[in-house]
């Protein structure tokens, strides 16, 4: 019997969420899928046709239920900016819109490769199923691209040693994007389960202000999207890959 993601129940066979919506496959068509994990330094590539990536590990409840209702949104309120590059002006709720679909994004892809214990624990995923509560130390920016493959998908997981407070740290780097779409996500939490101690936060290279926009944590101001300048098929990854190394971390936002 499996878990689901989300919530306490079990069952043999747990419904299928696709990566990408089916909305989003009827967007953009059969086309080029990359996906990049890296977990502590190893490297694993893959090369699809098509946006149908999907994986068994939530409930039929709740993927038909607030995960479809997620979807919904997203379709009604973005769908343009997926497969035209639309520009938008996204107010206070569209910005809450686009994080859950971030975090939830997060949380099924953390299940998709790893076998190892969720970056996410049940409390923070089942407490996000009930109140769409987005947990401490998640950063969220916005970026577009233009390039040939519009489903990419960029997964990291790796630790780092915060020189401010001498504790041990996990990060969780992750780039989702859908045709035009790029949302970028970074979560960290302490190693130290039992810490109480404020989460630091990262900071974004200045060189990347032109092409990227940091939505969330809110500063309450309406959010412009595209950015000035689009990544293309050579300036993404290094884009995901941002934070994978030499991370600087700030404390309440001070060095």
């Amino acid at each position: 019997m499996r878990q689901c993601a989300f919530c306490e129940a079990r069952s043999v066979k747990l419904s299928a969420e696709h990566v990408w919506g089916e909305w989003i496959s009827e967007l953009l068509g059969r086309r080029e899928t990359r996906q990049e994990h890296r977990h502590n330094g190893v490297l694993k590539r893959w090369e699809s046709l098509g946006g149908s990536l999907s994986t068994k590990v939530v409930c039929k409840k709740c993927n038909e239920t607030w995960m479809s209702d997620i979807e919904a949104q997203m379709k009604s309120s973005f769908s343009q900016a997926i497969r035209e590059g639309a520009s938008l002006s996204i107010l206070f709720r569209g910005v809450c819109l686009l994080a859950t679909f971030a975090f939830e994004k997060a949380v099924v892809t953390d299940y998709l490769h790893l076998k190892d214990t969720p970056f996410f624990t049940p409390a923070v995923r089942y407490r996000f199923r009930q109140s769409l509560d987005i947990p401490d130390g998640i950063q969220i920016w916005l970026a577009a691209y233009a390039g040939r493959a519009p489903y990419r998908l960029y997964f990291a997981r790796h630790s780092e040693f915060d020189v401010h407070s001498g504790g041990d740290l996990e990060l969780l780097p992750f780039t989702y994007v859908a045709g035009h779409l790029v949302i970028h996500l970074v979560a960290i939490k302490w190693k130290d389960k039992l810490s109480t101690r404020p989460v630091p936060r990262v900071e974004s290279d200045a060189s990347l202000d032109s092409a990227t926009v940091q939505f969330w944590p809110p500063d309450g101001f309406p959010v412009s999207w595209p950015p000035p300048q689009y990544f293309d098929d050579s300036t993404i990854t290094t884009f995901a890959e941002r934070f994978d190394n030499d991370v600087l971390l700030v404390r309440h936002g001070k060095l």
